[in-house]
């Protein structure tokens, strides 16, 4: 008698073989996708405390960076730093050129009027106007702007819970 393959390991035959053609076609997908984004001048590179940064070259030849991870936030002599702060996330930004920015997170037990006056009276001192001033209950938000040569801004967010104040700051130069 004729030994018959019943239907259902057929349809399992094909499944999986679906399934092995599917994850060919993903790994193919990937590996030209890397390639490109090699090709055309983008690196990625791990950084000490896990965090990452993404390096690109420009058509024009220029260079610029990102970085993300608590390293980051490494920021240029001019932006203030609250006193015992410790970023919880940062992002840092450069260009030939120059140009850089970035943003920096950061929790204090300090009250968020304290907070918001310590950076008022920073932008104050750096000669940076005050765009924008508001004050809530919780907190407020600074926006300042040195129009001059550096061409600096500063924006400061801080929201007050009970027990704890969160700071987000970001900052630019042109």
């Amino acid at each position: 008698a004729a030994r018959t393959t019943r239907p259902i390991v057929w349809v399992l035959i094909i499944v999986v073989g679906l399934f092995v053609l599917g994850g060919i076609a993903v790994a193919g997908f990937i590996g030209f996708v890397a390639h490109r984004v090699h090709q055309a001048g983008v690196s990625l590179d791990r950084g000490r405390d896990g965090g990452f940064a993404i390096q690109t070259r420009g058509a024009d030849g220029k260079n610029a960076t990102v970085e993300f991870g608590t390293s980051a936030g490494k920021t240029p002599s001019w932006v203030p730093e609250y006193p015992g702060s410790h970023p919880t996330f940062a992002m840092r930004g450069t260009a030939d050129g120059g140009a850089e920015g970035g943003n920096f997170t950061f929790i204090t037990s300090d009250d968020a009027s304290r907070v918001k006056s310590f950076y008022t009276d920073k932008c104050k001192d750096l000669g940076m106007k005050l765009n924008l001033e508001s004050t809530t209950s919780e907190g407020g938000m600074i926006v300042a702007a040195d129009d001059g040569g550096d061409r600096r801004s500063l924006t400061v967010i801080v929201g007050g819970h009970p027990g704890e104040t969160t700071v987000n700051v970001t900052y630019g130069r042109k």
